[in-house]
């Protein structure tokens, strides 16, 4: 945004300098067409305005242009800023979301772990799977992994089968 200020700037700068240029290059070519009140020709000021009126267009409509695209440009950076800011107030609100469930899973896994002995774990697995839950709904409510509740239902299936014979 600021080049686009800087550069209407520098072109306005040059449109003056050239104009004053013009003026007295003018004024120093036609100081022998100086009538007697001191007024300048009435032909040097129609040939300063057929120069100048076209380069003072050109400039409004590049003024007016610029203005065009600097007030586009404002109401898109604002519409980008305001859903910048309601994306960033969404990802925050996720974020505290989910350090709650960690939070609350840690504690969860601390209590299940402190309760459980190995050996004790190993038999509410087993007394889970008697009254017909399946591994992945023992493995939720132990907080443990559901390929460990399947070890050990299949190590009491195979020391069962060794019992038996």
């Amino acid at each position: 945004m600021e080049f686009w200020i800087v550069g209407q700037l520098v072109i306005d700068i040059v449109l003056l300098f050239l104009f004053v240029y013009l003026v007295r290059t003018i004024k120093h070519r036609s100081s022998g067409n100086i009538r007697s009140s001191g007024n300048i020709s009435d032909k040097t000021v129609d040939r300063l305005r057929e120069v100048m009126e076209p380069v003072l267009r050109d400039a409004e409509k590049v003024a007016k242009e610029f203005e065009s695209q600097l007030k586009t440009k404002q109401r898109t950076i604002r519409k980008l800023n305001e859903y910048l800011d309601d994306r960033t107030i969404s990802l925050n609100l996720l974020l505290n979301r989910a350090e709650l469930y960690i939070e609350e899973f840690q504690e969860k896994d601390k209590k299940t772990a402190s309760k459980l002995h190995v050996v004790d774990q190993q038999k509410e697995i087993i007394a889970l799977a008697q009254k017909g839950l399946d591994s992945e709904k023992i493995a939720r409510q132990l907080s443990i992994s559901v390929g460990e509740v399947e070890l050990v239902l299949d190590l009491k299936k195979k020391f069962s089968k060794m019992g038996d014979l």
